[in-house]
C-alpha cells in the first residue's frame, strides 16, 4: 500500500494550519483492504500491510467558494453526529 501527502488550498492559498498535510492511502490491491464504517473521514484498515510513501504531493482544492465549504461543513457535521451518537458527552451549555 502506498501513501501520498495532500496539501489543502482555498482560492489558491495553501492552508498550512488546521487542515495541514493529510497522508492518504491511495495505491492498494482493491481485493485486500477494507474501509472503516465512518461516514466522515473514512479510512482504510492498514493492519498487516507494508506501507510506503510516494514522494509527491497532491494539490487538493476542494472548495471554489465559501458557500461550498459551509454546505459541506453542514453535511459532515450531521453525518459525524450520527456516527458518534452516544459515544461522547455533549458539550455543556454555558
Amino acid at each position: 500500500m502506498d501513501t501520498i501527502f495532500r496539501e489543502n488550498y482555498y482560492q489558491s492559498i495553501n492552508i498550512k494550519y488546521c487542515w495541514g498535510k493529510d497522508i492518504l492511502s491511495r495505491i492498494y490491491n482493491k481485493n485486500k483492504p477494507a474501509f472503516t464504517d465512518k461516514e466522515v473521514h473514512e479510512s482504510i484498515f492498514t493492519d498487516g500491510f507494508n506501507i510506503s510513501p510516494i514522494e509527491r504531493l497532491i494539490k487538493h482544492c476542494p472548495y471554489s467558494m465559501m458557500s461550498d465549504f459551509i454546505i459541506k461543513l453542514d453535511r459532515y457535521s450531521t453525518l459525524y453526529a450520527k456516527d458518534n451518537v452516544g459515544t461522547k458527552p455533549a458539550t455543556p451549555a454555558y
